[in-house]
C-alpha cells in the first residue's frame, strides 16, 4: 500500500460517521500510545488515527474505507503482544478492538461467541453463572489480556479450543470460519487455523468462538517436611 496522505482530516470525519465522534481520533497522544508495546522500539512511528469500532460490521465499513484511501490498518487489543507487532515503522490507522467485548454463551451446546476485545476476566465473569469455563488455555499476559490477542499471538499452549472466527480482511470483506453449530473444528479443511497466530497479518479478528465445559471443583494443598528419607520420596512420587 502507498503511504497515507497528510490530509487525514476528511477521512477521519468519514470514519467518525461510522463509529461515532468519540471513537475515532487523531489525537497525538492517543496515536502514539496505540503503537507502543511491552518492549519499546525506537524506530516505531505513531498511528495516523485510532478507531474503536463496536461491531464486526462497523469494522468492515472502516477497513473498506481505509482500503479505498490506501491507508494501512492494524488491529490492537490490550497492547501486550511481546513481539513488537504494534510498533509500526510507517504510518497506519490502528483499529482498537476493546469495544468489541460482547459475549454470548450457549451452555447447552457448550460454546461461547466472544468479541475479540473481551478480556479473559470478562469471559470468566460471563461463564460464572453457568458454572462453565473455557477449554482454551489463556495466554501468559494476565486476566485483562484479550481473547483476540490470544487468537493472534498463539501463546503459550496452542489454540485448539477455538472453534471459529469472524475476520475482516484487508478490503473490508468479512470471513466467518468454523462449523455452523460450532461443535467441531477439524471436520474438513481447517480454515480457522489460517488466521490463528498470524499477529493480525491476514485480517482483523472481531469474534472468536471457543469451546466451554463445566467447571470442575479444584482443591489446593501444600505439605512441609522437616526431613524426608529416600523411601518416602519414592512413595510421594508414586
Amino acid at each position: 500500500m502507498a503511504e497515507p496522505t497528510q490530509a487525514i482530516g476528511p477521512l477521519l470525519k468519514q470514519i467518525q460517521a461510522i463509529v461515532g465522534l468519540d471513537y475515532a481520533t487523531d489525537d497525538p497522544n492517543k496515536c502514539d500510545l496505540a503503537t507502543s508495546d511491552v518492549f519499546e522500539r525506537s524506530e516505531r512511528v505513531p498511528a495516523v488515527m485510532v478507531v474503536s469500532p463496536r461491531t464486526t460490521s462497523e469494522t468492515s465499513a472502516v477497513v473498506r474505507l481505509l482500503c479505498e484511501k490506501r491507508v494501512p490498518a492494524m488491529a490492537r487489543g490490550a497492547g501486550l503482544s511481546y513481539t513488537g507487532s504494534f510498533a509500526i515503522e510507517r504510518p497506519a490507522a490502528v483499529v482498537d478492538t476493546l469495544r468489541m467485548n460482547e459475549i454470548e454463551v450457549n451452555a447447552t451446546d457448550r460454546y461461547a461467541t466472544v468479541g475479540a476485545g473481551a478480556s479473559w476476566a470478562d469471559v470468566a465473569a460471563a461463564l460464572k453463572p453457568f458454572a462453565m469455563t473455557p477449554t482454551q488455555i489463556s495466554h501468559i499476559s494476565g486476566a485483562f489480556a484479550t481473547v483476540g490477542g490470544l487468537a493472534s499471538q498463539g501463546i503459550p499452549a496452542g489454540l485448539d479450543g477455538m472453534l471459529g472466527l469472524a475476520v475482516v480482511l484487508a478490503d473490508g470483506s468479512i470471513v466467518r470460519t468454523g462449523a455452523p453449530t460450532h461443535f467441531y473444528r477439524y471436520a474438513g479443511p481447517d480454515v480457522t487455523s489460517l488466521f490463528l497466530g498470524d499477529c493480525g497479518a491476514f485480517g482483523i479478528k472481531t469474534e472468536v468462538v471457543f469451546r466451554i465445559a463445566p467447571e470442575l471443583p479444584v482443591t489446593f494443598a501444600s505439605f512441609g517436611f522437616d526431613d524426608v528419607s529416600p523411601g518416602e520420596l519414592d512413595q510421594l512420587h508414586g
